[in-house]
């Protein structure tokens, strides 16, 4: 992360952590984290332990952990103040109504939210440009087209421009077979 901080010392950073920290690392990562300007670390350890983790000085993302919260928990989570934002993927969330909604909810409690996807193909791509679009407290979305699509048929998508997600005039999703 200091390395790409230094190549790109304006960035947004961003780190995914997989619930793959130690609870006793946790806070002196964070700490290292806090001063390289990261803007939130997603799931950086099992949600079970957070509480034991006294210093919290990055805001944390809740992103594979939310489809297993229970409305009751995801509310303490988000008063707790330590959440900073939520990645938001239909597919895992159970369609794009539901990760709307809950981008709704977020945003009650000054959350902000990413629409991402779960390497979908063009029309789960397509859904999650739109949700990005959608979101009422719209963080940088992980929209990016990945390898994984040449295995579809060619399409465009209206949403995605270069390195951006922007509106668009097209019907529903703004798909089109590629000619």
């Amino acid at each position: 992360v200091a390395h790409v901080r230094r190549l790109a010392p304006d960035a947004s950073l961003r780190v995914d952590a997989n619930g793959a920290f130690s609870r006793d690392a946790v806070p002196r990562i964070l700490g290292a984290l806090a001063d390289l300007g990261v803007m939130y670390v997603e799931e950086p350890v099992p949600l079970h332990t957070l509480d034991a983790v006294p210093d919290w000085p990055v805001p944390l993302a809740l992103d594979e952990s939310l489809p297993r919260l229970s409305p009751r928990s995801r509310r303490m989570f988000f008063e707790s103040g330590r959440v900073g934002a939520v990645v938001l993927k239909p597919a895992l969330l159970g369609g794009i109504d539901r990760a709307l909604a809950l981008a709704h909810i977020a945003a009650g409690y000054e959350i902000g939210a990413s629409a991402s996807h779960l390497f979908d193909g063009p029309i789960g791509l397509a859904a999650a440009c739109a949700l990005a679009l959608a979101s009422p407290r719209p963080l940088a979305a992980g929209c990016a087209p990945h390898v994984g699509l040449v295995a579809f048929a060619p399409r465009s998508i209206a949403a995605l421009g270069d390195a951006a997600v922007h509106g668009h005039r097209e019907v529903g999703l703004g798909l089109e077979a590629s000619r």
